[in-house]
């Protein structure tokens, strides 16, 4: 009796070692995986290889929407949000779907990149339809659209689905922008409902012999770009100031920068460097103030001309912001154009092939930016791996996820995105 006692006492101890071990070998495993290694067994007797036993890994998950035909990584096929387990090495994923623009993305996988994922909004592939009515330029005001006809002076209205509406002569204004008009220094506006042109403000109200063709409303002040000045503000502290470069609520003189962003956490210093400039454009760079001037960014908070570093870009053409994400063109080595968008994840970059970089308007609507020319229109959405041009006419103006443009004297539009 005592004898088959201890042999049970002995096989309830294997069975716990069995066990311990069998847990501590699947949670060394679990460990290991959470660390992004897993079991590198090869079951093939027939081949010989040197390998190591745990190998990294990395994870690629594609989220697309509407639903892709086809996902291919590296040519092979995968599915909608697989989140597929892939060793270092450089991809490239291509998109597809019937009637819609394919997506091509290139993806390099590093120890500081281990899961990759990404939503991709794919766009449908762009139609565009002929305007009957001839018009010059056009704006986006509320439920309409209101074109000016230069040739027979006429105002046209037309509703969201491009369908006229009606029709009022122009006489002797001159169209500025939106529905606001000018006769010498006297403003007018265009009243929808009485469906008239009225006076807007006084003569006492806008400096003399002002002529805008350039007018903004910025913080429901108009702002006249071609003097610099604000025509109805009664902000005095910019009173007897000059403005020298406006970006948003972002607003530079000669010697301070006034910040109008709810959100920031300043709104008004004078700026200390006493070899200050002209600048060619004013940017936020991680919430501060930059100038650019001379193909470099300069901080306003130094005394001295303190230069941007921005790692690989040495030739800054263009800056611009868009919320949270910086856009920086700059020249090459071999005076190639390259963009660099910059958030807070990481950089994207591409060239900016044949491109007139003198009349070249960027903006952002939804995700995709848009490269804007006097004679194409280009859009780019971050991680592809290319630009697509899509119109290689006039354009004319781009608003409600329609870009406008002349083909052949004759008014087209062309639904760019998905409304």
């Amino acid at each position: 009796m005592i004898q088959s006692y201890k042999e049970e006492i002995k096989s309830k101890k294997r069975k716990n070692m069995i066990f311990w071990a069998v847990v501590l070998t699947l949670a060394c495993y679990l460990y290991l995986f959470f660390q992004w290694y897993y079991l590198n067994v090869d079951f093939n007797l027939k081949t010989q290889k040197t390998t190591d036993i745990f190998k990294q890994f990395w994870i690629i998950n594609v989220q697309v929407f509407p639903d892709s035909d086809s996902i291919k990584i590296n040519w092979i096929e995968h599915w909608n949000v697989s989140k597929s387990i892939f060793n270092l090495w450089k991809y490239e994923v291509l998109i597809e779907r019937e009637w819609y623009i394919p997506v091509s993305l290139n993806l390099y996988l590093n120890k500081d990149n281990l899961f990759y994922t990404n939503t991709i909004n794919l766009i449908k592939k762009p139609l565009y339809f002929e305007i009957a009515s001839p018009f010059d330029s056009m704006s986006n005001i509320w439920d309409y659209y209101l074109a000016v006809d230069k040739s027979e002076k006429s105002i046209r209205l037309f509703d969201k689905k491009l369908i006229l509406i009606k029709t009022l002569p122009l006489w002797d204004y001159n169209y500025i922008w939106k529905n606001y008009f000018t006769i010498e220094d006297q403003m007018y506006i265009y009243d929808f409902d009485l469906n008239i042109i009225k006076p807007l403000l006084t003569k006492d109200s806008i400096p003399k012999n002002i002529f805008c063709k350039n007018l903004r409303l910025i913080n429901d002040d108009f702002f006249c770009y071609d003097t610099m000045t604000f025509l109805t503000s009664q902000r005095n502290f910019w009173k007897y100031e000059t403005i020298l470069r406006i970006n948003n609520n972002i607003i530079l003189t000669e010697n301070s920068i006034y910040n109008n962003m709810k959100d920031s956490n300043w709104s008004y210093y004078k700026h200390e460097d006493k070899n200050f400039t002209e600048p060619e454009a004013i940017v936020l760079y991680d919430g501060l103030p930059y100038y650019l001037k001379d193909w470099s960014l300069y901080s306003l908070q130094t005394k001295k001309q303190e230069k941007l570093y921005v790692p690989e870009i040495t030739s800054i053409i263009k800056a611009q912001n868009f919320q949270d994400d910086m856009f920086l063109v700059w020249y090459d080595k071999d005076k190639r154009i390259i963009f660099v968008l910059s958030d807070w994840k990481r950089r994207y970059t591409w060239y900016l092939d044949n491109t007139d970089i003198n009349n070249l308007e960027i903006t952002k609507n939804n995700w995709i930016y848009f490269f804007k020319t006097k004679n194409s229109l280009e859009m780019y959405y971050k991680w592809w791996k290319n630009i697509i041009k899509i119109i290689e006419w006039e354009i004319l103006w781009i608003f409600d996820n329609k870009a406008f443009f002349k083909m052949n004297w004759k008014n087209y539009y062309m639904q760019i995105l998905e409304d």
